[in-house]
């Protein structure tokens, strides 16, 4: 049920509970005139009629009360609104009959609340049925009177005045009514625009908010992990300039694979800053092209450097030969699981990628490792930016947390799913699931804010 709907059901309920408590007022008034009409003066069957409408009208108020409170939803509501209008009329207008002891009694004035509370209900139409419905009510009783009170003679100027003023009174206020109920509506959706406005600022504001914590994040990080590998090069490649003479070339070999290392870790992360920033704009391009499987693996497989030898591939048998992918985003995600599995795994440990059909449309590539697992509370973070960035001074191994975020966004492009399971004390398996035929997107959209993924 949408808010508008909660608050015309709530209205409705309000109405007809204030309805109930003004009900009992007519109920006490057919009890007075039950009392206080002379029985002597009239039929035998009126003052018995009186106390059943009175009854009847007690009973089916207390029914009304009753259905209004169990009531789920506003249909429910307006049928219990209009079986209680029925029951009104018929019991306000059989009052009129019963109280009338003469020609000049002036009970008459009770009818008026037929139309009233029809115009209160249903506008003018529910105004001019009401007075319909006393205008018939007054004409039959006038020629009750002349026939029950000898030498009377039906006053039709008095009937067209009470008549007409019946259709004036419920007009009047079916037209104030249904204006007031146009009032309400505009109130109520000015009310929801304040709403999408206040709800839009709290989301601008979460939005901010989320952005200076990623700027306090990225200075922090990128302070961090650029200083480690540029103090690395610094250090080292003054040492060579300084001491070289003095260096075996064994020195040298291993001070130079260590530049090469620290300035290949520096190279990565300036290459995920930067896809993190396009990601982020949303202006990150996709160029599929056919791609054969099994030696793209093997190059993904190849491009690890010293961890290659740690990887056991597996395809299964009925794994297409060739997918239309964008390889090089591909290969950028399963480097980065597999970066990942054989970083946090022990090194005697081996690191499983399975490439597998799922269902006719797409693949699957599984990364497994015998690592420490993931604890059931970070594993709806892990995909995260910057996720690491609390343990930043803590963990043992290097990294911006950008890796998994990076994956899940260029997967999720593509038209895939990346999702993880994790036993802890046991390993990880990460899944990424791509179609075999590249969606029509060539671009990644800007990736949702924290509010509308919590959302």
């Amino acid at each position: 049920m949408s808010r508008a709907a909660e608050r015309e059901f709530a209205a409705a309920r309000r109405r007809e509970l204030g309805l109930v408590a003004l009900r009992w007022v007519l109920v006490a008034f057919g009890v007075a005139q039950a009392l206080l009409t002379p029985a002597n003066e009239l039929p035998d069957f009126v003052v018995p009629l009186g106390w059943a409408l009175t009854a009847g009208l007690a009973i089916g108020n207390v029914a009304v009360w009753s259905a209004v409170v169990r009531a789920r939803d506003l249909e429910h509501v307006r049928a219990i609104g209009l079986a209680a209008f029925l029951l009104d009329a018929a019991v306000a207008l059989g009052l009129l009959w019963a109280s009338t002891a003469s020609p000049s009694d002036p009970v008459w004035v009770v009818g008026y609340l037929v139309p009233l509370e029809g115009a209160a209900r249903y506008g003018v139409a529910g105004g001019v049925f009401g007075a319909a419905l006393f205008a018939g009510s007054e004409l039959l009783r006038e020629q009750y009177l002349a026939g029950t009170f000898p030498g009377y003679a039906i006053d039709r100027s008095g009937l067209g005045y009470r008549v007409g003023m019946a259709f004036v009174v419920g007009v009047v206020t079916g037209a104030y009514s249904r204006s007031l109920r146009r009032e309400t509506a505009r109130a109520e959706s000015r009310a929801e625009a304040a709403e999408r406005l206040a709800a839009f600022e709290a989301e601008a504001r979460a939005r901010l908010e989320e952005l200076d914590v990623m700027k306090t994040d990225f200075i922090a990080i990128t302070s961090h992990e650029l200083r480690t590998p540029l103090a690395a090069v610094s250090g080292f490649v003054d040492t060579l300039r300084r001491r070289r003479a003095q260096l075996t070339d064994r020195e040298v070999e291993e001070f130079l694979a260590i530049i090469h290392l620290q300035t290949s870790r520096l190279t990565r992360l300036v290459e995920d800053l930067l896809v993190v920033s396009r990601l982020e704009a949303g202006k990150l391009t996709f160029h599929a092209e056919p791609v054969a499987v099994g030696p793209f693996l093997a190059d993904v497989i190849r491009g690890l450097g010293d961890d290659e030898a740690r990887v056991d591939l597996h395809q299964d048998p009925e794994l297409p030969a060739t997918i239309s992918v964008d390889g090089q985003r591909l290969a950028q995600v399963l480097t980065n699981l597999l970066t990942n599995a054989a970083k946090f795994a022990p090194e005697n440990t081996r690191v499983v990628l399975l490439a597998s059909p799922a269902g006719a449309s797409a693949v699957a590539f599984e990364i497994s490792d015998r690592g420490p697992g993931i604890p059931p509370a970070e594993i709806d973070r892990i995909f995260d930016r910057f996720h690491q960035a609390m343990v930043v001074q803590t963990r043992q191994a290097e990294g911006a947390g950008l890796g998994l975020y990076i994956t899940r966004q260029l997967t999720e492009a593509m038209g895939g799913t990346v999702t993880v399971s994790s036993v802890v004390g046991e390993g990880s398996t990460f899944r990424v699931t791509i179609p075999r035929v590249p969606p029509d997107e060539t671009t990644t959209p800007a990736p949702r804010s924290a509010a509308e993924r919590s959302g």
